[in-house]
């Protein structure tokens, strides 16, 4: 009996054991699809950097890209974008709209037609984009474009 019950704890660790080295392995195959994807974007961008897009409280690690018409954010399962002319505010803030926030780094907040896209980027990637895309708010004459 003791046998039996020394044979099941160890078949429980190799399994979670497992199942933590496969998580592991799926996670640095994404960043590195990421990376990739950022690449691609990039000979074709004004600026492209990894983020992470909040949905919520997910955060979603993505390829974002501005190009001189387009934001794109995308990863191995989004393939999104949005079109500059249709963005009615960009704000560079430290916390989400629900308060969240990240050591070292700044939150690309884009509203358009009254939904809320984030973004979170470093502090170094927030001054590049600031240079690419300023901040612009609903009660600004003008309009968002990238420079």
């Amino acid at each position: 009996m003791h046998d039996a019950v020394a044979l099941v704890s160890t078949i429980i660790v190799v399994i979670i054991l497992l199942a933590v080295i496969i998580w592991f392995v799926n996670q640095q195959r994404a960043k590195g699809r990421i990376d990739e994807m950022v690449k691609k974007r990039s000979a074709d961008s004004i600026i492209a950097h990894r983020a992470l897009y909040m949905e919520g409280r997910e955060r979603l690690p993505v390829a974002l890209a501005l190009t001189s018409s387009t934001i794109y954010y995308e990863n191995t399962d989004l393939e999104a974008s949005l079109d500059l002319d249709r963005i009615d505010e960009v704000e560079y803030d430290e916390e989400t709209t629900t308060g969240l926030s990240q050591e070292g780094c700044k939150i690309l907040r884009l509203r358009s037609h009254g939904h809320v896209f984030e973004f979170v980027i470093t502090n170094a990637e927030a001054k590049e984009w600031m240079e690419h895309l300023p901040p612009h708010h609903l009660d600004e004459p003008g309009s968002v474009h990238a420079t």
